[in-house]
């Protein structure tokens, strides 16, 4: 059942991103192919009184609508496919939202050129409205066939033998893993577990570099900063560790700040889970109304539940190491309790 409900969701992500780079493709080249019917530059702005206050190259324009439509319309509609476990009809409502933006980026474009074709003085240049009006009526349309197409499984995932064991003997005080553990607490030294998602880092740093080297090639400032200031922000959460001690767990980002700290009298429960990254939306660290934590994967993680519907999920290396921090915390928690007793 997961792997075909993963298969369904891979094909949709596929298919919606190769559709937008597709669709980005064939505007790009009639652009290009009327360019002798163009200004040396196209108009691309209007103030409040309808003056052309801003012009760029075609190869700027082709560009910049290409990185919206693909990269922005795409990461929505990944996004959306992503969250469909916290909400169906909310990842349903975000993919046809994604399709109705990357069509209306391609039309606003393609309605700008139609609108200068044949200009000498681009000062009387507008968008053309009947060609921006039917790209918004096709955009809203297959938007619309996205949304009832898409229908994703809900789902189920369930826990293996050894992540069930390993989840008991670590809420066991008896056991010899939460007794190592216990006196591991009592010197209250510092446990840190690396946390690094090293196949998505290496990606998110190609990614930037290539859109740098493609702004700068088309002189535009914007897509060289936006993609640097992307990439050292994908860069910085996308590795950390995960510190326990006698003060409480948190995550430190990229060894420099601590994020996501609790303290033992915050923390209802630990457990040991297997989870799936895309059921929580992803890779590295994550934030939304009822989750929080950092994901490397799919895999073994100490799932800390702080009451309320609020959890915070720690991927772990392995299995071993899954059930001996869950231990520690328990171990801390006890502590942390018999603290607050003495001290009444």
């Amino acid at each position: 059942m997961f792997e075909e409900d993963r298969t369904y969701n891979r094909n949709w992500i596929i298919g919606i991103i190769g559709g937008l780079v597709l669709l980005a493709l064939l505007a790009g080249v009639w652009m290009f192919s009327v360019r002798e019917q163009l200004p040396a530059e196209l108009a691309t702005h209007w103030n409040g009184r309808g003056e052309v206050d801003d012009y760029d190259s075609l190869l700027g324009h082709v560009l910049a609508m290409s990185f919206f439509s693909v990269f922005v319309a795409g990461a929505i509609g990944c996004a959306a496919i992503m969250t469909r476990i916290q909400s169906i009809m909310l990842a349903r409502i975000g993919l046809g939202f994604a399709v109705v933006l990357g069509l209306m980026i391609n039309g606003l474009s393609i309605a700008l050129v139609v609108g200068q074709l044949g200009l000498d003085n681009t000062q009387s240049a507008s968008v053309h409205g009947l060609t921006l009006a039917l790209s918004l009526i096709g955009s809203a349309l297959l938007g619309l066939v996205v949304f009832f197409a898409y229908r994703p499984r809900e789902v189920i995932h369930e826990q293996s033998r050894e992540i069930i064991a390993a989840d008991l003997e670590a809420n066991d005080p008896t056991s010899a893993v939460a007794l190592s553990q216990a006196q591991l607490a009592q010197r209250n030294e510092k446990t840190q577990v690396k946390l690094k998602v090293t196949g998505a880092r290496l990606l998110i740093a190609a990614v930037a570099i290539s859109l740098m080297l493609i702004g700068w090639y088309a002189d535009q400032f914007v897509v060289i900063f936006g993609s640097l200031a992307a990439g050292l922000c994908y860069w910085f959460f996308f590795a950390g560790v995960f510190e326990v001690d006698g003060q409480g767990t948190r995550i430190v980002a990229s060894k420099c700040f601590k994020v996501m700290k609790l303290e033992y009298s915050d923390i209802k429960a630990v457990h040991v889970k297997d989870v799936r990254a895309l059921e929580y939306g992803g890779f590295g660290y994550r934030s939304d109304i009822s989750h929080k934590g950092f994901l490397t994967g799919n895999g073994p993680a100490v799932v800390i539940d702080m009451g309320y519907y609020q959890q915070q999920i720690i991927s772990m290396p392995d299995v071993a190491t899954a059930s001996r921090i869950c231990a520690l915390i328990n171990a801390y928690r006890l502590l942390d309790t018999a603290k607050a007793a003495t001290t009444k």
